[in-house]
């Protein structure tokens, strides 16, 4: 009866071993397709778009507001638009499976405006999961 008990534990055991390793992995990818999808947005311009990717009320949602209501129309009146390139760098997830963060690099630049270069940026995004969704809670950007 022991032997009974403690194979049957160790087959437990691999399992939730295995099954969080490969739920690491598919939450890596979920998180790549948000800050994907918040980029894309911010590119288009298109807020209602890159407000799927954040969780409202959060320092991404503060941030994102303000850009689409100061920075994206001032560029409208000069005629230009911004654009984001990204190259991520490492995603963390912790040990509990409801928070990341991303580690990345980016440039930005205003096409149509000769005057800008396109430095770049070292940037930590924070993101929190809702059920099997992630969200940035906290994406500083230059702008």
């Amino acid at each position: 009866m022991p032997r009974k008990v403690f194979i049957i534990g160790m087959v437990l055991l691999v399992s939730v071993f295995f099954s969080g390793c490969f739920s690491g992995e598919n939450d890596k990818e979920l998180i790549q397709k948000v800050i994907e999808g918040y980029f894309a947005a911010l590119n288009e311009p298109n807020q209602e778009k890159a407000q799927k990717y954040v969780l409202p009320e959060s320092a991404a949602d503060e941030w994102l507001t303000e850009f689409f209501a100061e920075k994206v129309p001032l560029a409208q009146q000069q005629n230009v638009r911004y654009e984001y390139t990204f190259t991520i760098q490492k995603i963390t997830v912790d040990a509990t499976g409801r928070e990341a963060q991303v580690f990345l690099t980016y440039t930005f630049r205003a096409i149509g405006y000769e005057g800008l270069s396109a430095p770049e940026f070292e940037g930590t995004f924070h993101l929190t999961r809702q059920g099997k969704q992630w969200f940035l809670t906290a994406a500083p950007l230059a702008s």
